[in-house]
């Protein structure tokens, strides 16, 4: 009989299941955007944030709802694949049943909705509940056809890192304009150095992805995949 798992390996094992790190990498990405280059631009223009602490805080939460909910479809269409790429680090399917992930990623979408719902509502900012399921539609899009395409999952990887970036800019779009109307020249490098850090995480996604299809080109050749290396490699 299987010894029942502790709270702490239950912990670990669910930290890797939704990529905690990466997790952790998006939350301090997005309050660094906010407090060291939109923040400081707003106080020298007596301008408001667009959003609340409690607010942002809750867009974060968002983002990262988004983001553990796509890397939780990924590994679901991907278990036959992990058991050949990187079997001693499969996680659905090896240490957490498929139907159990299936649940999580349910309470993942419908939370982070009713979430995107009250932002929108309170901010009266509606792409931010556009975006919201438009996020989850190309993330299961790319789980079950476009990762397997050429470069063309690549590039959808590439634009949810700039999304990070991107989704604060929608959100504090009405400071912004008012920015723009009292200080255009502020406004202006704000809106360079938001635009820079999106092309930057583009870019540099893109490559890594690039490299990792060269790691998995085993496993992604079994799976048919019509990734770089085996087309051309």
């Amino acid at each position: 009989m299987a010894r029942p798992l502790t709270i702490a390996k239950s912990a670990w094992i669910y930290a890797r299941l939704f990529r905690l790190p990466n997790l952790l990498i998006v939350v301090l990405t997005q309050y660094l955007l906010v407090f060291l280059v939109l923040y400081p631009a707003y106080g020298r223009h007596d301008i408001s944030p667009a959003l609340t602490a409690p607010e942002f805080f809750l867009l974060s939460l968002t983002t990262v709802v988004i983001a553990a909910a796509g890397y939780l479809i990924n590994d679901l269409f991907d278990e036959p694949i992990d058991r050949i790429n990187k079997p001693d680090r499969q996680v659905i399917g090896a240490r957490v049943p498929t139907s159990v992930a299936r649940r999580w990623y349910s309470i993942l979408f419908f939370g982070g909705l009713l979430i995107a719902l009250y932002l929108a509502a309170t901010t009266h900012n509606l792409p931010l509940l556009v975006l919201y399921p438009l996020a989850f539609g190309l993330l299961w899009l790319y789980s079950r056809h476009f990762k397997k395409q050429l470069l063309i999952g690549n590039l959808v990887v590439a634009f949810f890192c700039a999304f990070v970036a991107g989704i604060v800019w929608v959100a504090e779009r009405p400071a912004i304009e008012l920015l723009r109307l009292r200080a255009s020249e502020e406004a202006w490098r704000l809106s360079w150095i938001l635009g820079s850090y999106m092309v930057f995480a583009f870019l540099s996604t893109w490559y890594r992805e690039l490299i990792k299809d060269l790691e998995d080109e085993e496993g992604d050749r079994r799976g048919h995949c019509r990734t770089l290396p085996i087309l051309y490699g």
